[in-house]
């Protein structure tokens, strides 16, 4: 059992050597030669079988690593990824009505008139950290030079594993410009808008949500009277495992 730790361990730190202690005792003392060879590793074993994981420069933090064969990610050890969702795959419908999809490049254009909406469902991953938040956003730009304003919206319905369906749809919404990527009425520059975090308590990995990605161009806040070009919906996650020791749990 240790040997296959040992050989997932590796992966990321380097080649191991063992300095003290044994698979059974309290503290195990490996050595990276590699990446980290000034690095001491502590991996402990305590009473519920699972092995703590630091070191002094603080580059991997912690995380432990259960008898089932599973590495877990855990405290400051974890990591983030992308739920991607790119103009391309999705499907545009909705109502009142769908954006158009641009043949030539593959981007959706969002009509500076009238609301349109596109439909996205998504899964949470076995990889995922269950109930942390979720990141939700939006790649996109503007048509022309024009100055103003677009108003994203983002509904939402959790449709978890073995239940019902959300009655009501979570709205949200953005105004954009963003700080994060400011707008200088650039045609064509890539901005970034970023929905209110997703909160995720009580749910775990296989549930679904279901979306709507709108933008309220009939809003008094929409100030842009150009197309908006969508590239991709992506939402961050945050990571404690390569995934999940039996198929519908952690």
């Amino acid at each position: 059992m240790f040997a296959a730790f040992q050989k997932k361990l590796m992966q990321f730190i380097g080649p191991l050597k063992i300095i003290t202690g044994s698979y059974s005792g309290t503290v195990l003392e490996l050595n990276s030669n590699s990446k980290n060879s000034s690095q001491i590793i502590d991996v402990r074993v305590d009473d519920v079988s699972k092995f703590i994981i630091t070191n002094t420069g603080d580059i991997y933090s912690y995380g432990d690593y259960n008898l089932e064969g599973n590495f877990r990610l855990v405290g400051n050890g974890t990591v983030f990824d992308d739920l991607m969702f790119p103009a391309t795959g999705i499907n545009p419908s909705g109502s009142p009505t769908a954006p158009v999809l641009d043949n030539n490049n593959g981007w959706l254009q969002f009509d500076p008139n009238i609301q349109q909406v596109i439909a996205i469902q998504v899964q949470l991953p076995h990889r995922w950290k269950e109930e942390s938040l979720l990141y939700p956003h939006i790649h996109w730009s503007k048509s022309d030079y024009a100055a103003g304003n677009v108003v994203w919206q983002l509904e939402y319905k959790w449709l978890p594993i073995g239940d019902v369906m959300d009655t009501d749809w979570t709205t949200t919404s953005i105004s954009t410009p963003i700080s994060a990527t400011p707008d200088t009425n650039t045609a064509r520059k890539h901005l970034i808008s970023s929905f209110p975090e997703i909160d995720t308590t009580n749910k775990h990995i296989s549930d679904m949500i279901i979306m709507k990605l709108s933008r309220l161009a009939t809003d008094s806040a929409d100030t842009y009277s150009s197309n908006a070009l969508m590239f991709q919906f992506d939402i961050h996650y945050e990571i404690d495992s390569f995934g999940s020791n039996i198929e519908f749990s952690k």
